[in-house]
């Protein structure tokens, strides 16, 4: 009996340091292993990009020797390594390096990388000894027992194999009829879910609902792999594994898996009845298209009850012009609105643009750069991201394209350069139509370095400081481009580097000279810009160090305190806390919906807040005059009794008044005493 060792590659993405975030097993691994295990075939699973952040493997010179050593010391006969177009060079490094020091393993490469590359690879990759192409769930076990009964594969559907010196290619495999056909997920396979995601009452992970997508956009691989027929899991599977996994593994955090999850909207009515019925108690998210969800109907509600916590909406382009030429087809009419409703539901949303494309016209961008901006000012949208395309393999785009690709140092945020050394180099330049989500796309109409400014600094108003880019395109009148190609006249002109390497405080230094400068430029006075992106700032520095919680005081310590000589003790501001002042009312103008003169929020006296992360909650409290000056007052060296004695020489205030506030501020941490 032959042994089989499934194994993820790390993905070359961009990331600080290692190759990638990584927060729970790959479900197609835990999925073929599950298969492999109930047909009583040896089977392990090897998670390389877990070992990396784990500090088990170094992702340096060492790091194909030491994997090549772990997988020897699984004793395994045959090697399957999942290829993904960010992984894929890594994957064939590591498979080389894994025959040369063991001839006798058979190397199988599936995933949607092989599925559209298979062919090419054989040829150029001898040590590949067979390709899965599409749904390996049955042709996988069919393969491993074939090796193991030392039949020939001629009769395995759905693979490229080799039989001496030539390459047989036997088509596709049939997709399969049913899912509910597919096992119970077998996550125990896997390295525990605490390896991931740390020690925690309840966990995060996949599940797959669903496969296929019937749209056909030309940058899109879905079809390739999983073919153009939408098919998905009875209501009464998908609740019956929600539930085994929740009792089994603790997880009640799920990624529903399926590019068009919303698709049939009478049975996904009926999942979530079903999920309410049964009181699953659990949380999940899941992928959509704006034309798949109606906002007359209550069908987002009906999400929301069954435990919908997030929608991704792929969106990808403002422009109707673009959206044919994309065959994407949705009514953008109708973005907006059903944003709106998804977040009126209470169910948080992210909104996805893709730019970059050969044909794209600069009144294109400028549409996706306008509709990606309004969505980002929509209140609680949870995310607005806008990435450079990736001519991925085996797409129309691709084909069509395939003789305009060309490198540069910034490519789409789905891989990167970053971590890429000599070896995986080599390949990449050698084989550009293999690794053809390594390079760009020759444009036609706006320069490739707009579009790669977009991506990069665009994305990051988008993302900090929306509401006063909004502000300034309007105060201005400027489009969103305009403002980018502004922008970047501003970066050359002061010498900075275009480069995303930099701090929150820095990108935001940058962005702040530039917007007071351009006023200046236009003769128009940028205070009340000023104070907004001063309040943006704010909110954003707490939301990037969600860790720096400030820690309240119990109760019991209040008591314990007031009772003691409480004014000896030396208090001290929280350092999780920001303090900041404004000339005007900025929340008054948010819920105004920003539609009066600016000089109506010019407030006679100076506006104090206090931001800060209490209980994984943004806090934005408005303090008055008097409770700003003594909160100055509190230097870490006085005492209580001493900064109350100076306050009042200012504000003669009672000592009960006082001991009302200071037991509210400590006890929500604004204050710290170090007793709690």
């Amino acid at each position: 009996m032959m042994k089989t060792c499934l194994i993820s590659p790390p993905h070359i993405i961009r990331a600080e340091d290692e190759a990638g975030p990584h927060q729970w097993p790959l479900l197609s691994m835990v999925t073929l292993g599950t298969i492999l295990k109930n047909k009583n075939k040896p089977v392990e699973l090897l998670d390389l990009q877990l070992l990396i952040n784990k500090k088990i493997l170094r992702f340096d010179r060492s790091f194909y020797k030491a994997a090549v050593k772990l997988i020897a010391a699984s004793g395994a006969d045959v090697l399957g390594f999942t290829a993904m177009c960010s992984n894929y060079p890594l994957a064939l490094n590591l498979a080389r390096e894994c025959k040369r020091v063991n001839p006798r393993y058979k190397i199988i490469f599936g995933g949607p990388q092989a599925t559209a590359t298979g062919a090419e690879s054989m040829r150029k990759f001898p040590f590949i000894d067979i390709v899965v192409y599409g749904e390996a769930d049955v042709t996988l076990a069919e393969v491993i027992d074939r090796l193991e009964k030392g039949d020939n594969l001629t009769e395995v559907a759905g693979i490229s194999y080799r039989e001496g010196a030539k390459i047989v290619h036997n088509g596709r495999r049939e997709l399969m009829r049913d899912l509910n056909e597919l096992p119970l997920l077998d996550y125990g396979l896997a390295a525990p879910l605490s390896e991931y995601q740390g020690e925690q009452k309840s966990y995060v992970a996949s599940i797959e609902v669903g496969r296929g997508c019937p749209y056909n956009c030309v940058y899109c691989s879905t079809s390739v792999h999983w073919g153009r027929k939408f098919r998905l899991k009875s209501a009464e599977r998908i609740v019956a594994e929600l539930t085994y996994l929740k009792k089994r593994y603790k997880i009640r955090t799920f990624l529903f898996q399926h590019d068009l999850f919303t698709l049939d909207r009478q049975r996904l009515r009926e999942l979530c009845e079903l999920m309410i019925g049964q009181k699953l108690g659990i949380a999940w998210t899941c992928s959509s298209r704006i034309d798949s969800l109606d906002v007359e109907d209550d069908t987002l509600a009906l999400m929301a009850r069954a435990g919908c916590k997030g929608i991704f909406y792929g969106v990808e382009t403002g422009s109707e012009r673009m959206q044919r030429l994309l065959n994407k087809n949705i009514n953008l009419d109708r973005v907006e609105e059903v944003i709106k409703k998804t977040i009126k539901n209470d169910i948080p949303c992210a909104a996805s643009f893709i730019i970059g494309f050969p044909e794209e016209k600069e009144a294109d961008l400028n549409d996706t750069l306008n509709l990606a901006l309004r969505l980002a000012n929509i209140d609680y949208i949870s995310k607005v991201q806008c990435n450079l395309i990736a001519p991925v393999a085996g797409t129309k785009l691709m084909a069509d394209y395939k003789k305009d690709l060309i490198m540069t140092e910034c490519i789409s945020y789905y891989t990167s350069f970053k971590l890429c050394r000599s070896d995986e180099m080599k390949l990449i330049k050698e084989n550009p139509e293999l690794f053809s989500a390594f390079y760009n796309l020759k444009t036609r109409y706006v320069p490739l370095e707009v579009f790669i400014f977009a991506q990069d600094w665009g994305v990051w108003i988008l993302k900090h400081l929306p509401k006063s880019l909004l502000l300034l395109c309007r105060e201005l009148d400027m489009t969103p481009l305009k403002a980018i190609y502004l922008w970047i006249k501003w970066f050359n002109s002061n010498g900075y580097e275009i480069t995303t390497t930099v701090s929150f405080t820095d990108a935001y230094n940058k962005y702040y000279k530039y917007v007071s400068g351009i006023y200046r430029e236009h003769k128009k006075r940028s205070s009340f810009v000023r104070d907004l992106m001063k309040y943006e700032k704010s909110m954003n520095m707490i939301k990037l160090n969600k860790k720096k919680k400030i820690k309240g005081c119990s109760r019991t310590d209040l008591r314990q305190m007031f009772r003691g000589d409480w004014q000896k003790i030396v208090p001290a501001v929280s350092k999780q806390l920001i303090s900041q002042t404004f000339s005007y009312d900025i929340e008054k103008y948010f819920s105004d919906n920003r539609k009066k003169n600016l000089e109506t929020y010019n407030n006679q006296e100076k506006l104090h807040y206090l931001f800060y992360n209490l209980s994984d909650r943004l806090v934005i409290q408005r303090i008055s005059e008097k409770t700003k000056l003594f909160l100055d007052k509190i230097d870490g060296e006085r005492t209580f009794g001493e900064i109350i004695d100076d306050f009042n020489k200012v504000y003669p205030t009672p000592r009960s008044k006082i001991g009302r506030f200071l037991r509210e501020t400590i006890k929500n941490g604004v204050i710290n005493t170090n007793l709690g």
